[in-house]
């Protein structure tokens, strides 16, 4: 059996953004930076890549809700990560 690579959990905000005019959907882990590289996967989906680490650290969606509004199959693209909610906790007022 293929031994599986330990990916550490991701320490960032995954940021989301929506551009309704363009109906471009963006996804980054992380605030958004300039000067990466990108790869088209198909569909009109486009990863966004660090071109230090080559790692995927953002995702582009063009014409998000004219090609996803009706679907009945969600596209997918392979990732290796793990999405860890950070959970903030109320401090109680007395």
């Amino acid at each position: 059996m293929k031994e599986m690579e330990t990916v550490e959990p991701l320490k960032k905000s995954l940021c989301i953004g929506y551009d309704r005019e363009a109906d471009v959907l963006y996804l980054s882990l992380g605030e958004p930076r300039k000067g990466m590289k990108y790869q088209e996967v198909g569909n009109g989906i486009i990863l966004r890549i660090d071109p230090a680490t080559e790692k995927v650290i953002g995702l582009t969606v063009m014409d998000f809700v004219r090609n996803f509004s009706s679907v009945t199959q969600i596209a997918q693209v392979p990732v290796a990560g793990e999405f860890v909610p950070v959970l903030k906790t109320a401090s109680a007022s007395v």
